[in-house]
């Protein structure tokens, strides 16, 4: 297996863990009230718009030649990075949110 391809399977796998969070993070929605609720929801909405923008760019890597994989690969890294850090924020703010 190529390193496209072995790269292409680990953020696969990436994306799968991303889905149960944010399933589990849905899940804790339900403990918040009003405001608080609509405003995790929506993080959790774009949460879920970055994520399929991900899943979207890493299809085009998936169907790419070789030779034009390292162009589109950056573009994924940088959709990767920006989701990591969402999420993190989001599962920072609905913590603090739950602790109050």
């Amino acid at each position: 297996m190529s390193s496209h391809h072995k790269m292409i399977q680990k953020m696969a796998e990436q994306l799968e863990t991303w889905d149960y969070e944010l399933d589990r993070l849905q899940h804790r929605l339900g403990e918040l009230e009003g405001e608080l609720e609509s405003d995790v929801k929506q993080n959790l909405e774009e949460l879920k718009l970055k994520k399929d923008g991900l899943r979207a760019r890493l299809a085009a890597l998936g169907s790419a030649a070789e030779s034009s994989a390292d162009e589109l690969l950056e573009g994924v890294e940088i959709a990767k990075l920006i989701l990591e850090e969402s999420f993190s924020e989001a599962k920072n703010k609905l913590a603090a949110v739950l602790k109050k």
